[in-house]
């Protein structure tokens, strides 16, 4: 799931994934922590923005 995430967070829109799992709430988990993790993401890379400038 993350690696689906790093790629999306890369690559936006034009990242095309497909992720598969056996689990039936595994859809709504990974909106949850993607939206988590590319919020976390944006952050770090304003903040690594704001301290190279």
């Amino acid at each position: 799931m993350l690696a689906v995430i790093a790629v999306e967070r890369e690559y936006g829109d034009a990242a095309d994934v497909l992720a598969i799992d056996v689990e039936a709430a595994a859809r709504d988990a990974y909106e949850r922590r993607r939206a988590d993790e590319l919020e976390y993401q944006a952050g770090l890379g304003a903040f690594a923005d704001s301290e190279s400038a």
